[in-house]
């Protein structure tokens, strides 16, 4: 399945007339194309992402998310975590609308690790080489 034909699918679980907010404090998104294009927009910064749901708490028609997300950029490899808080239409199991609760100042980034992972096997390769 291609990235495109993922995000996609991953739009089709919210109702059409869905609202995010990620983060919280910051501009609410209304329906999937807008929601799309924050994706979009977050994504072109990074090389790949990776989710990683830690626990989740479900009550009727709502749910509680805890996640970290590490995501890869250009210059290494940032982390964080958070809490997606999401409303479901209970007819059609659809996202009705999700907030996002996580805080910049708490991104860890780790800068140059792939770069510096791969200096170091160059390294040892080169050793073995030399040997």
């Amino acid at each position: 399945m291609s990235q495109c034909s993922t995000v996609r699918a991953w739009l089709q679980t919210f109702a059409e007339s869905a609202t995010q907010e990620d983060p919280v404090g910051g501009a609410v998104r209304r329906g999937r194309d807008e929601i799309g294009e924050f994706w979009d927009r977050a994504m072109a910064g990074y090389q790949s992402l990776e989710i990683v749901p830690r626990d989740i708490f479900i009550v009727g028609g709502e749910a509680a998310l805890e996640w970290t997300i590490n995501p890869v950029t250009a210059d290494g490899t940032i982390s964080f975590n958070g809490i997606d808080v999401f409303t479901f239409d209970e007819s059609s199991g659809r996202i009705l609308s999700v907030r996002a609760f996580w805080e910049r100042t708490r991104i860890q980034e780790t800068k140059g690790t792939e770069r510096k992972r791969h200096h170091e096997e160059e390294r040892v390769s080169e050793r073995k080489v030399s040997i």
